[in-house]
């Protein structure tokens, strides 16, 4: 968990703001502590268009996490379904009890640094006590909110850079970025037919750079020496404008580069959509390798619903996944559970940003 080796000074800076609301609740004689949760989100993808929805990808699903938690925690009762404990208290030094509310309010802006700026320092001012991260504009949205002594919490991934700076008011959930490729890569070098690498990636959001960038270093560092044969022959990074200003670029720019490299395993890091086109492209072009790992778009039912049998071979990393075993927490239950909650309120399955922000805010409780 990024920021871990500061959990003391989370703790004195959560227990020092904890006092603080309990000496002005008791002394309004009220039941409940209401936190202030901010964050800067931008516009749901239906109103973001061309560029700014391939720089800002995943954000509606950021704050359609968060809410989850937020209206079961303001709505629960203390044993829900299954004897799931959806209401919190804390106990102040007198002994009372005091309901844990969280008010939670998402400030929108187009995929912009300077307007999303201006929207944290809008946050802040307004009294968020706390700040759910952008990991899109991280490194500036930090600064602000450190040098404001405000705790800001990221739910996601791409950040590790973030918190090599040691800021005392950041921290972050997820594991490093960087490992996301290693194994799948590590297993390539190890199957011993595999000996031509190819690697692609978008520069449009971070996750998608650092996740290949660390590929890359693997594979021409450690992988180099365990597997001499194993070799990178090519690499192709790109934007979203190179990919809307070159006819089926996908097919035309992407796949030709790996039929010209002579690769027989891609590593690829992208969002959702271009890694369904891609696997597309392959299957056109009938590239069989040997592997493929794809970041996102496997995670998702219908990424083997559109390619078909293009899909065998291909890997992918996750954070969190519906199927996943020995795991569970008192407020949501299972991975199962936790989709057949998010499943019912918005009518779609969840994928894993929507749980690592719902789990993110839900820490933030029990902290």
């Amino acid at each position: 968990m990024g920021g871990a080796c500061k959990c003391k000074q989370l703790a004195l800076y959560l227990g020092w703001l904890v006092a603080f609301l309990l000496a002005y609740v008791s002394q309004a004689d009220e039941p409940t502590l209401v936190f202030n949760l901010g964050t800067v989100l931008q516009m749901d993808s239906s109103l973001a268009v061309g560029e700014q929805a391939a720089r800002c990808v995943g954000t509606e699903m950021m704050a359609r996490g968060h809410r989850l938690t937020v209206d079961r925690l303001n709505e629960g009762n203390r044993h829900g379904q299954g004897g799931h404990v959806t209401r919190l208290y804390i106990q102040s030094a007198q002994g009372k009890q005091h309901r844990i509310l969280f008010n939670y309010t998402r400030y929108q802006a187009p995929c912009d640094e300077g307007e999303h700026n201006a929207h944290v320092e809008q946050a802040i001012t307004e009294g968020a006590h706390f700040l759910l991260g952008n990991t899109h504009f991280a490194f500036s949205e930090a600064a602000i909110a450190n040098k404001a002594q405000r705790l800001v919490y990221h739910c996601c991934s791409d950040t590790d850079e973030l918190f090599d700076l040691d800021y005392k008011y950041v921290y972050g959930m997820t594991g490093s970025v960087q490992k996301d490729t290693r194994q799948a890569l590590t297993s390539m070098a190890l199957e011993g037919s595999i000996s031509k690498l190819f690697v692609y990636y978008t520069e449009d959001f971070r996750y998608a750079t650092v996740a290949c960038m660390a590929a890359i270093e693997h594979a021409t560092t450690f992988l180099s020496q365990l597997n001499a044969d194993f070799k990178l022959v090519s690499v192709l990074k790109y934007s979203f404008q190179n990919v809307s200003s070159v006819a089926n670029f996908y097919d035309s720019v992407l796949a030709e580069e790996v039929v010209r490299s002579g690769a027989d395993a891609v590593v690829g890091c992208d969002s959702k959509d271009a890694g369904i086109q891609t696997a597309k492209a392959f299957g056109r072009r009938a590239l069989y390798l040997k592997s493929t790992f794809i970041t996102w778009a496997p995670l998702y039912p219908d990424f083997v619903e559109a390619v078909g049998p293009y899909a065998e071979h291909t890997l992918t990393a996750t954070h969190w996944h519906p199927s996943a075993r020995g795991l569970a927490d008192p407020f949501f239950g299972t991975p199962m559970e936790y989709a057949a909650v998010y499943q019912k309120a918005h009518g779609s399955p969840p994928d894993v940003l929507n749980a690592l922000a719902s789990v993110t805010v839900l820490s933030l409780a029990w902290a």
